[in-house]
């Protein structure tokens, strides 16, 4: 996966675009961004790459036939995926289930994926109805293109509801 960034822009209506054949050029990209009417920096995100293929990687614009900007291509390799977002320690109350706990995907469209194990090999299939247990370790992490991140180990403390009890009152009244 690579990712081009069309920034600095000096003139309104540029674009990138990628092509995968040269003969294609100004017909069929295979992807594009544009900045419109501004000079907003542009992006293409996550563009899948074959190596060995050749790409095509065109700047324009149809406002004039001058313009600056600064390019960067990025790429994206599985060991660079990040492992989710989320507290290392979490509290619970009784009946609370892995859907419960909070951890966040670091990439758009990435899927979190929940363990019972630091192994990862006993997955939590159904984290509606998996109930969490006082101490226990939960394993979570995200799957982004055919690429595993490492694992957020999230430990979970139950809340005793009973000692959450009211141990004074004031009179009052309420208009």
């Amino acid at each position: 996966l690579i990712t081009i960034e069309l920034t600095d822009l000096n003139q309104y209506y540029a674009g990138v675009f990628v092509y995968e054949v040269c003969g294609e050029i100004g017909d069929e990209c295979a992807a594009g961004a544009v900045a419109g009417p501004g000079t907003d920096d542009v992006i293409i995100q996550d563009f899948p790459v074959v190596d060995g293929q050749t790409y095509y990687i065109v700047v324009s614009s149809w406002l004039t036939t001058d313009i600056d900007y600064t390019i960067k291509i990025n790429s994206f390799a599985c060991s660079d995926l990040e492992t989710p977002s989320g507290d290392a320690t979490q509290s619970f109350v009784a009946g609370d289930t892995v859907d419960d706990l909070d951890a966040e995907e670091t990439r758009s469209g990435a899927i979190l994926t929940w363990y019972e194990d630091a192994a990862l090999s006993t997955e939590i299939t159904d984290i509606t109805t998996h109930l969490l247990v006082d101490g226990d370790i939960y394993y979570v992490t995200q799957f982004y293109n055919d690429c595993e991140s490492v694992a957020l180990a999230i430990t979970v403390e139950e809340i005793d509801c009973s000692s959450l009890e009211i141990v004074s009152f004031t009179d009052g009244e309420v208009s």
